[in-house]
């Protein structure tokens, strides 16, 4: 959907290093996603793989490898 699109995109717009959950969701949020989008579209690109929690904080993933 175009809100887990804009949550992927807030993620990878944080850089490689990866992001904490309420830096991801401030710069979702930037995009027009709301808090519940937020949270429903994390959970979303979690369950497909395209997002992974390692400690505290979210990677997405390359999928180019």
């Amino acid at each position: 959907t175009r809100k887990e699109r804009a949550t992927l995109e807030a993620l990878q717009s944080l850089g490689s290093m990866g992001a904490f959950d309420k830096d991801w969701k401030e710069e979702a949020q930037t995009r027009d996603v709301g808090r519940s989008s937020y949270y429903q579209s994390k959970k979303r690109l979690l369950d497909l793989d395209l997002v992974e929690r390692v400690m505290e904080k979210y990677f997405a993933k390359d999928l180019q490898n």
